[in-house]
């Protein structure tokens, strides 16, 4: 196994089956389920989500099968390690995985050490999780910023307080990019040039401790602004909670900032719309439209089709933005394209539609290949 995607997902898989053993040993199975839903969100949203390119085959033959086998192993040993708690589902996600088996899921033996790797600890749940953080921060600027889920960033810079997440992060950046849909993305270590340390006062604690001396001391406290040492001894440790603190003023204007004080992330990324991101939005769009009405034909991936298209201001000599990238829509809908279907206009099966939006308009035909 080489892909680092598929390598912390295998290490988050050996971390779920090792706190299901630990559970069952101590006889503390309140967080099970808990468990079992934050691995299926973690499959689903973090690892489907990152790998759509590899699982569509979109790259190149060894990453769709090694991303398909880690799907497939995954849910296999997840399916045997929930039987004990929710048989009937266990069951039938085992024998969907598995149809040639004659056997239940319940006839197999709890798995314990899958995954050889797993002092990698670092990529395991730690990635899992700062991968999470990112992809939420990417759906909060598309509802709230871009209203959109097509539009590309131009730039974004993640910083981290973790040096170590760091490098994992830069050897994942290139997927980073394509399934986030940002042009150029930065990881740094530089998280201290933005954030510094703050002091939160327990005014309660202070209070109770320093009775009618507490105003002073508070404002002795304040005073000392974010120096810990200082502060602490004039208070106990319980009195204060050091927080991490973003400097907005180092961010500077222009910029959309992400700040995670919990998890040592800030997420900078510069939003300015120029021509050529315009017009990858409108690729994006066009080709998920053409996908969708794939899709409302009945075809499946593995069905060959042929996509005709009028640019209906130019007609269908040029001009237009399919014109001008044919390769770019070759590249992503994987279809035979003609500007004159001439010839496949009596082809039964065949499904047309519009395209119009912000000057962009064609008129499009899909014919069934036999």
């Amino acid at each position: 196994m080489e892909n680092l995607m598929d390598i912390m997902m295998l290490n988050y898989l050996q971390e779920f089956i090792t706190n299901i053993h630990r559970e069952m040993d101590t006889f503390y199975l309140g967080n099970i389920v808990n468990r079992i839903e934050k691995f299926i969100g973690q499959l689903s949203r973090t690892y489907l989500n990152m790998n759509k390119s590899r699982l569509k085959s979109q790259l190149t033959e060894k990453d769709a099968l090694d991303s398909l086998n880690t799907v497939h192993y995954c849910l296999l040993n997840f399916a045997i390690m929930i039987a004990p708690f929710a048989p009937f589902m266990a069951d039938h996600i085992y024998l969907k995985l598995e149809p040639s088996s004659t056997g239940s899921v319940h006839l197999k033996r709890l798995p314990i050490n899958i995954w050889n790797n797993y002092d990698q600890k670092l990529v395991g749940q730690d990635g899992i999780n700062l991968i999470e953080k990112i992809i939420e921060a990417r759906g909060e600027i598309r509802s709230a910023v871009l209203k959109s889920a097509k539009k590309p960033v131009l730039k974004q810079t993640i910083y981290l307080e973790n040096a170590g997440l760091v490098g994992f992060l830069k050897n994942i950046r290139e997927t980073l990019e394509k399934e986030c849909n940002i042009e150029e993305l930065v990881i740094s270590k530089d998280y201290r040039l933005f954030v510094k340390k703050g002091v939160q006062i327990n005014q309660a604690n202070i209070g109770r401790k320093f009775k009618k001396d507490a105003k002073a001391v508070i404002q002795r406290v304040k005073d000392l602004g974010d120096d810990v040492a200082k502060i602490l001894e004039i208070v106990g440790e319980e009195d204060i909670t050091v927080v991490d603190v973003l400097d907005d003023a180092r961010i500077g204007e222009g910029f959309y900032s992400q700040f995670y004080a919990g998890d040592g992330l800030l997420i900078v990324s510069d939003l300015t719309w120029n021509a050529e991101l315009e017009k990858k939005y409108q690729i994006r769009r066009i080709c998920r439209t053409i996908m969708n009405a794939r899709k409302e034909m009945g075809l499946v991936p593995t069905d060959t089709a042929i996509l005709g298209y009028k640019n209906t201001f130019g007609g269908d000599g040029g001009g237009g933005i399919i014109e001008e990238n044919l390769e770019a829509f070759k590249a992503q809908i994987d279809m035979e394209i003609v500007g004159d279907w001439g010839e496949y206009a009596v082809a039964s099966g065949k499904y047309e539609f519009l395209y119009e939006d912000e000057g962009v308009n064609y008129k499009f035909c899909i014919f069934r290949r036999a």
